[in-house]
């Protein structure tokens, strides 16, 4: 995917004026082709070029950046979370919708950190790496961010329209896989690996 660059961030005329109508685009386009839902609390968001673009838009909004200096070292660090070749990346938020964080949510996210979240179909299985707070990264909110690495079997597989993919989480006190993935959701993620190959 081509990086996201300086002259998108800084000509937001059109975004400013239309920003209520952008909202509920992007929400929607979530929903219905990035948005996977495993058990109660997890909720996995699977960034793009377009999801990683409405974030730093709104970024520069709230802190007013306008330096371009400062907005080019947010994009620097965005632009790492594209999809690569046979990868995808997410963002996993762990929280029940209009609850603050309880204790309860709080012991699930520490035992998610160390246990397991990746795709399973029948008998494969393409786990995710939870990427660590290395010196450099950073953390967005409350978010964990998580790779998922596909062979090339791994894509074959998930190319084939037979298969059903489902997303599953396991620690302890937490195991849930979520729901087949819907049409648009697979293919959303399918066009990801396809398109890094045009990096």
């Amino acid at each position: 995917m081509h990086p996201l660059t300086l002259d998108e961030m800084t000509a937001p005329d059109f975004y400013q004026d239309h920003r209520d109508d952008h909202f509920e685009e992007h929400y929607r386009y979530l929903d219905r082709c990035r948005r996977v839902r495993v058990g109660p609390a997890v909720n996995v968001v699977f960034e793009n070029r377009q999801t990683l673009w409405f974030r730093v838009h709104e970024l520069v909004r709230v802190a007013r950046l306008t330096e371009p200096g400062r907005v080019q070292a947010e994009l620097n660090w965005y632009n790492r979370l594209l999809p690569r070749r046979n990868q995808l990346q997410a963002a996993m938020w762990i929280a029940e919708p209009g609850r603050r964080p309880s204790r309860a949510l709080e012991a699930i996210r520490a035992a998610i950190s160390g246990g397991r979240i990746g795709f399973r179909s029948e008998d494969i299985e393409v786990p995710g790496v939870f990427l660590t707070n290395r010196v450099g990264d950073r953390l967005i909110g409350l978010a964990h961010w998580v790779e998922f690495h596909f062979t090339a079997a791994d894509r074959a597989a998930f190319a084939d329209p037979a298969r059903r993919w489902s997303v599953f989480v396991e620690a302890p006190g937490y195991e849930h896989e979520s729901l087949p993935l819907e049409d648009e959701v697979h293919a959303s993620l399918l066009s990801d690996l396809e398109e890094s190959d045009h990096d």
